[in-house]
């Protein structure tokens, strides 16, 4: 996984660099709205895709489009900027609107063609990642409502559900999983998003993937299986501690289901 060890809330710059222009869904965590600064289209495009940018940025969705369709929207502009990104850019504003015109933008671009993995900025972050670690789950809807499958994989072998792996981020679990989701998809060491929510101890996440079918008989690449994952954590948590009922409660789960 590119990311998903990188990112925290509010320290989205780890990732797509201090040279994107770009201030993201995850920085509001910890930022203030009268931080935000939105970048003009001609920084970044030309040519039919600045006359697109500047539709984006007017909020004009039938002017989108028309443009959309005759614009190639997987050119990078300047300093690795994606029409994609820009639309996302413009509505960071209304962030807690879902009906908001600039949803609809970015849903129509991913409809015509635009790509939620495509890397966009200095260090290759992409929309998709940071849609599934935003403060809020609007963005993620956008970007399925327009077409995006929610069994992609964000970095070419991570399922988008780890990135939603966080006790916090159910709003986007739940989100992915409701669009149908397969909560049992593996990443490229054939693990599940139960491994990654366990070893993060993430527990109200473990719970919810059980109980929408996540399979805890499960073995990786290397034949580890999640089983001994989770009796790991168990045995790594001292007395006393706060989570210990809760990691014991899910042991109980999987020795009920005849999983050793």
């Amino acid at each position: 996984m590119k990311y998903s060890k990188v990112i925290a809330a509010g320290a989205v710059v780890a990732v797509i660099g201090l040279s994107s222009p770009f201030w993201w869904p995850t920085q509001a965590q910890e930022t203030k709205m009268a931080d935000f600064k939105r970048y003009p289209p001609e920084d970044f495009f030309s040519g039919s895709q600045l006359e697109l940018a500047r539709a984006i940025r007017d909020g004009n969705l039938e002017q989108v489009k028309s443009l959309a369709t005759r614009t190639d929207l997987a050119a990078p502009g300047n300093k690795k900027a994606t029409l994609l990104s820009f639309a996302v850019q413009e509505a960071i504003p209304v962030k807690t609107d879902a009906t908001n015109v600039h949803f609809q933008i970015v849903s129509e671009l991913v409809r015509d063609g635009a790509k939620p993995e495509q890397p966009f900025g200095e260090n290759g972050a992409n929309v998709a990642y940071l849609a599934a670690r935003a403060d809020t789950p609007n963005l993620l809807k956008a970007l399925l409502a327009g077409g995006m499958s929610p069994d992609l994989k964000y970095d070419g072998d991570t399922p988008l559900l780890f990135a939603t792996c966080k006790d916090t981020l159910l709003p986007q679990m739940r989100v992915l999983v409701e669009h149908k989701a397969n909560v049992n998809l593996r990443d490229s060491m054939k693990e599940t998003a139960l491994y990654e929510a366990t070893r993060l101890r993430q527990w109200d996440v473990v719970d919810y993937l059980l109980e929408h079918g996540a399979d805890p008989s499960v073995k990786n690449d290397n034949g580890l299986a999640y089983s001994k994952v989770l009796g790991d954590e168990l045995q790594q948590t001292p007395k006393g501690s706060p989570q210990l009922s809760r990691i014991e409660a899910i042991h109980k789960r999987l020795v009920t289901a005849g999983v050793q």
